[in-house]
């Protein structure tokens, strides 16, 4: 479901739909240490960790 949402955004807008997040809630929220997924698959250092018995 989300792959036909990302097509029609870059559709409608002609942007891709990390530019129009960043631009329409990451920077009015600002919020500056958000990441965006994408295609480098591991979080940063500091992230939360499981606990496993």
């Amino acid at each position: 479901m989300v792959a036909p949402a990302r097509l029609a955004d870059v559709l409608v807008t002609g942007r891709d739909w990390t530019t129009e997040v960043r631009e329409r809630i990451i920077a009015p929220l600002r919020l500056r240490r958000t990441i965006m997924p994408g295609t480098w698959p591991f979080l940063p250092s500091s992230h939360a960790h499981n606990y496993q018995h």
